[in-house]
């Protein structure tokens, strides 16, 4: 067996966690965003689903690039891409800036979804 095959193992689970993770933490706190923000909570609503759709233009995107580009580099720059739009959510400050920046979080963290075609060979 690869001997980093349980340090990858083990950091592919932690981003397969804490990508579910970003979807339903983000609907507990709808409020408090909304007031923290200070819009409407629909407007919240609004932009976690603007992130579950770029979720998905990711997978359809990214779904092939991992073969076409290399799996260890989608890997990569997608862990970095996702680092980053997640922090900049953080500092959005109205509805257009959390709205534009979640869709941004999506499709990066879509891109992370390589991990599936990366790590099926460690299993198999």
């Amino acid at each position: 067996m690869n001997q980093y095959f349980n340090r990858i193992a083990s950091v592919l689970v932690v981003m397969a966690i804490m990508v579910a993770c970003n979807i339903y933490t983000f609907i507990s706190i709808y409020g408090n965003i909304a007031s923290s923000l200070s819009i409407a909570q629909s407007e919240v609503v609004i932009a976690g689903s603007s992130f579950i759709f770029f979720y998905a233009c990711g997978l359809l995107t990214f779904a092939n690039s991992a073969d076409r580009f290399g799996k260890k580099e989608i890997l990569v720059w997608g862990m970095l891409a996702s680092a980053v739009s997640t922090g900049l959510v953080g500092l959005a400050g109205d509805f257009w800036s959390l709205f534009f920046l979640r869709r941004i979080q999506g499709f990066c963290l879509e891109i992370t979804e390589a991990r599936h075609s990366a790590c099926t060979p460690l299993f198999y």
